[in-house]
């Protein structure tokens, strides 16, 4: 079974990683902000450096971390359209050819189920997350609600 052709905004991959990113390095934001604030108790001094870190230099660091995520190999590629194929053994991605724009299409990559670590149903993507720390993201439209059902015979979860 295989979806529809589809592709992804290198935004929305970009988002993803980044949210990714930011979940596992929260508290490298959180803790000099809450120390200036814990400063301004004593100096209100203090209070305008939490803001400045606050609006100023954390939106900057995170722009330059949100723009090389977009730029990651798995972002660009997801923006190329393609279709993918579940078998019982894994699944297939194929990027088809774009006639009008002369480009040539990435390689077809191929995964086994064993290769991915877990799914993830999130609006309006299901994550398909794989060992190496990568994943791929499927459109919930991009398969019936039969498919996800064959898809759960085959040992994955359908969307809730």
């Amino acid at each position: 079974m295989q979806t529809r052709e589809f592709s992804i905004a290198p935004s929305a991959i970009a988002g993803m990683l980044a949210g990714r990113w930011l979940g596992r390095r929260w508290f490298y934001f959180a803790l000099p902000v809450a120390v200036a604030l814990a400063a301004s108790l004593t100096d209100v001094r203090w209070f305008v450096v939490a803001l400045m870190l606050l609006f100023i230099v954390w939106p900057m660091a995170l722009f330059f971390v949100w723009t090389g995520e977009a730029l990651r190999p798995e972002a660009v590629r997801a923006a190329v359209p393609h279709r993918i194929v579940f078998e019982e053994s894994g699944f297939v991605i194929e990027y088809t050819a774009d006639a009008d724009s002369g480009r040539v299409p990435p390689d077809s990559e191929r995964y086994e189920w064993k290769a991915v670590r877990s799914i993830v149903f999130g609006k309006p993507y299901v994550r398909l997350e794989l060992c190496s720390g990568t994943f791929v993201a499927v459109p919930y439209d991009a398969l019936t609600a039969e498919e996800w059902g064959r898809i759960q015979s085959m040992g994955l979860r359908p969307p809730v």
